[in-house]
């Protein structure tokens, strides 16, 4: 049985001062209500994708214009069109593959594209990454690149012709090409954020996870991040954010149980810690949101054995 709070929702919220939140009065065409979606701010707007309707997973994309609140919809054409642009109020168009339906992925921001990747499309989780270029107004499968196992080149995952089941692919050289480092395994709830490049934390994949992965937006190529220290245990539902050069993870569950810890990961030193704060801590809890802003990171909401609207700096 759900109650009111169960279902999903599709207004835009700002909270002045001391009073209640309430719902920002907007143009344009708002995405339907949905839950598990996930979204960055790009520019002077924020970028909605997919999650879970109430009744099915959706691929669809939302732009909310902060300066002048509106909301626009843009919606793919098939393959075959080659035209992108606007079509009416509040709806454009744009052109390339759009990513599959899916909930519990995530969106981060750089540069001029959209990025998507991971999460849950009903049958099972998947490791893709796709772009959407704000510019062009296309969507693309960003597929990493090969290097050569004798050369120091790149060779483009599309002009590979025939795969060799021991040594990788054979190029068009007929040179044996192989991937630096396979994707992170298929999975949702996952951590990321940017700082340069895309980082993944964890998430789950048929079992939890404590891996640590990045992506090189320039070379393409996926690496796992070398660390040292104490590392955080496996959990899904966590957030992770950047605050200088220290990336700060908070929360999350691991299976068992809901966690409140706080680990903090030196891009310098590339070392983890634990974080031992002063003050009253946030409850244990997952699926919550945080950001870093200033000096401090910022922590609302989230589920407990209830959910809760709790804000922690």
């Amino acid at each position: 049985m759900h109650t009111t709070s169960d279902l999903p929702l599709n207004s835009v919220r700002k909270k002045d001062g001391r009073r209640c939140p309430r719902n920002l009065l907007t143009s344009g065409r708002p995405p339907c209500q949905r839950s598990l979606h996930a979204a960055a701010v790009l520019r002077d707007s924020l970028c909605v994708f997919g999650g879970y309707d109430g009744l099915h997973r959706v691929n669809d994309l939302y732009e909310f214009h902060f300066p002048s609140r509106s909301w626009r919809q843009i919606i793919t054409l098939s393959p075959l069109s080659e035209s992108a642009g606007a079509v009416g109020v509040g709806v454009v168009t744009a052109t390339g593959t759009v990513p599959s339906p899916r909930d519990r992925h995530t969106a981060v921001a750089h540069g001029n594209t959209f990025y998507v990747f991971g999460g849950f499309d009903g049958t099972s989780r998947v490791s893709d990454l796709y772009g959407f270029d704000v510019d062009v107004l296309a969507w693309r499968e960003v597929r990493p690149r090969m290097a050569t196992a004798n050369a120091a080149n790149y060779v483009a995952a599309e002009n590979l012709l025939q795969p060799n089941p021991v040594l990788g692919v054979e190029n068009e050289r007929g040179a044996i090409s192989q991937q630096f480092h396979p994707p992170p395994s298929p999975r949702h709830s996952h951590a990321a954020f940017t700082k340069n490049a895309m980082y993944v934390f964890g998430g789950y994949d048929g079992s939890y996870r404590s891996d640590f992965h990045k992506f090189d937006f320039n070379q393409l190529q996926w690496s796992p991040v070398p660390a040292s220290g104490r590392s955080p245990r496996a959990r899904y539902r966590s957030t992770a954010c950047v605050l200088r050069d220290t990336m700060i993870l908070f929360g999350g569950h691991d299976g068992t149980r809901h966690l409140a810890d706080v680990h903090l990961f030196d891009f310098v030193s590339q070392a983890w810690s634990v974080l031992v704060a002063r003050g009253l801590p946030p409850l244990p809890r997952d699926s919550h949101v945080s950001v870093s802003y200033k000096d401090s990171m910022y922590v609302f909401g989230g589920e407990l054995a209830l959910s809760t609207t709790d804000s922690f700096i």
